[in-house]
């Protein structure tokens, strides 16, 4: 099976760290655009709840974070953003 992590192998991060990584770069990325949480929220379509979870790396169950693709792609592009690799 081909290993599509891009790094060789596993990952010395957690899931847990990529998650909260994740959604300090989302946070960055929004405050500077001048955007609210409840904005960016709206323009995805996802609830600000959902939103501000995604941010801190929680999941709306409370666990790890874990965001669907399609949450994902919505907020990347209300931030302006393209998928990795396909801009």
């Amino acid at each position: 099976m081909n290993d599509v992590s891009g790094g060789g192998g596993r990952s010395s991060r957690s899931g847990r760290d990529e998650a909260v990584a994740l959604g300090e770069s989302l946070r960055a990325i929004r405050v500077q655009r001048g955007l609210s949480q409840e904005q960016v929220a709206h323009a995805a379509e996802i609830s600000v709840y959902t939103y501000a979870c995604l941010e801190r790396g929680r999941s709306t169950s409370g666990g790890d974070g874990n965001p669907t693709l399609t949450t994902l792609l919505k907020v990347m592009r209300v931030l302006g953003l393209g998928p990795p690799g396909l801009q």
